[in-house]
C-alpha cells in the first residue's frame, strides 16, 4: 500500500506497512507492553489517495477484518483506539486498549496481541494519513462522497436485516460501490430515519467511566467486577437503550429520570418482563455519571410491574418421585423386567 517514512519525533525503529492479519503466538502473555506512543506514524502512498478513498478503504478493513481471524470485540477495540489516537486523544487510546487487555510491544497499533497471545496487524493507513493525501479542488473527498457517483454502475438494491432491530431496510446502491461507501449510505439512512449502528457494550462502559473522571489508569480495574457474561448482556439491553436514545433524541450518557421511565414503559407495555426491565435497569445505571438506577421512583416503577405482571413458576405442578422410585425398587432384580 504504501511505504513507512518515519515519525514525527524521530525513531531509528521503523513500522512496516503490513496486511490485515492475526495469528496464534504461544509468547503472546510474556511479551512487553509498551505504553502507547504519542506520535504521528508519516508514510508515503505508493498511489496518491484523496480522502474520501482513503476512508473507503479504512472501512473495508474493519468491517472485513473480524471474518478472518481473531476476536471481534478486539477489533472492535482496536478501531476505537486508532480512532482516538488520531484524533491525538491518546489518553482514552490508552484506556480502551487496557480495558480490552491488549498488548502493544513496539508501541504502535501495528502490531498487538490479546490476552490470549493473538497478534492484531493494522495496516497503516487506519493509523494516519499519507503526506501525499489528494485534495480535490471540487471541495469533495472523493466520488465516493457523490450523492450519485461517477460511472457508478448500475443501480440496484440490496433487502438487508438490521441486528439492532432485526427488521428488514431496502437500501439502493450501484453495482460498483465498494462496502464502505454502502456503509456510509446507510448509516446516512439511519441518522434519517432514527435508527442506529449497533455499539460495543465494554467500549461503551469504558467511555462512560472515563466520562465520570476515573483515572485512565483505573478504568481497567473498576471494569474488572463486570464478568464477560454480564457486559454481553448488557450489551443486548445498551443497544435498545442506544435505539432508543437515537430516536428521541436523548443524551445517550446523561439520560433524565423521566426519560429512562418512557424508555421502560416502553418496554413494559411491548411484553417485557420483571427480568428483562430489571436487566435494562442495571445496564443504564453503568452509564449516567449520576445512580439513576437507584433512583426511589424507578425502583417503585420496576416493583409495579412485578405485581401487574409477576412471574410464575416454569411448572404449575408437581408429583412425588418417591412413588416412581419405590415402584422400581419393587421391580428388583432388574433381568426379570421384560
Amino acid at each position: 500500500m504504501g511505504g513507512c517514512i518515519g515519525i514525527t519525533r524521530g525513531r531509528n525503529a521503523s513500522v512496516d506497512d503490513t496486511s490485515a492479519n492475526s495469528t496464534r503466538t504461544n509468547s503472546g502473555n510474556s511479551r512487553k507492553n509498551h505504553s502507547l506512543c504519542h506520535e504521528v506514524i508519516r508514510w508515503k502512498s505508493d498511489v496518491p489517495l484523496t480522502e474520501g478513498q482513503l476512508r473507503s478503504k479504512r472501512d473495508e478493513f474493519w468491517d472485513t477484518a473480524p471474518a478472518f481471524d481473531g476476536r471481534k470485540e478486539i477489533w472492535d477495540a482496536l478501531r476505537a483506539g486508532a480512532t482516538a489516537a488520531e484524533a491525538q486523544d491518546y489518553q482514552l487510546a490508552q484506556a480502551i486498549l487496557d480495558g480490552a487487555n491488549i498488548s502493544v510491544p513496539n508501541g504502535f497499533l501495528t502490531e498487538c496481541y490479546d490476552e490470549l497471545g493473538t497478534r492484531y496487524q493494522v495496516p497503516i493507513y487506519c493509523l494516519s494519513y499519507p503526506i501525499n493525501i489528494v485534495k480535490e479542488d471540487s471541495g469533495r473527498d472523493s466520488p465516493a462522497d457523490c450523492s450519485e457517483p461517477i460511472d457508478g454502475g448500475t443501480e440496484m438494491t440490496l433487502k438487508l436485516r438490521l441486528s439492532t432491530t432485526l427488521g428488514d431496510v431496502k437500501l439502493p446502491v450501484y453495482s460498483k460501490d465498494t462496502i464502505g461507501v454502502a456503509k456510509k449510505k446507510l448509516q446516512e439512512e439511519d441518522a434519517s430515519k432514527g435508527r442506529n449502528i449497533r455499539i460495543h457494550g465494554r467500549l461503551a462502559i469504558i467511555e462512560a467511566v472515563l466520562r465520570r473522571g476515573t483515572p485512565p489508569e483505573s478504568v481497567e480495574v473498576v471494569i474488572a467486577s463486570l464478568s464477560e457474561a454480564s457486559v454481553n448482556q448488557y450489551e443486548v439491553a445498551l443497544n435498545q437503550w442506544n435505539i432508543f436514545c437515537t430516536r428521541e433524541r436523548i443524551d445517550f450518557f446523561d439520560p433524565k429520570k423521566n426519560s429512562v421511565l418512557l424508555f421502560l414503559t416502553e418496554k413494559f407495555k411491548n411484553g417485557a418482563s420483571y427480568g428483562a426491565l430489571n436487566s435494562y435497569r442495571v445496564a443504564i445505571s453503568l452509564i449516567p455519571p449520576n445512580k439513576i438506577g437507584e433512583d426511589p421512583l424507578i425502583s417503585r416503577f420496576l416493583k409495579s410491574t412485578f405485581k401487574l405482571k409477576p412471574v410464575f413458576p416454569k411448572y404449575s405442578y408437581t408429583w412425588d418421585v418417591s412413588i416412581t422410585l419405590n415402584h422400581l425398587e419393587k421391580l428388583f432384580p432388574l433381568r426379570s423386567i421384560p
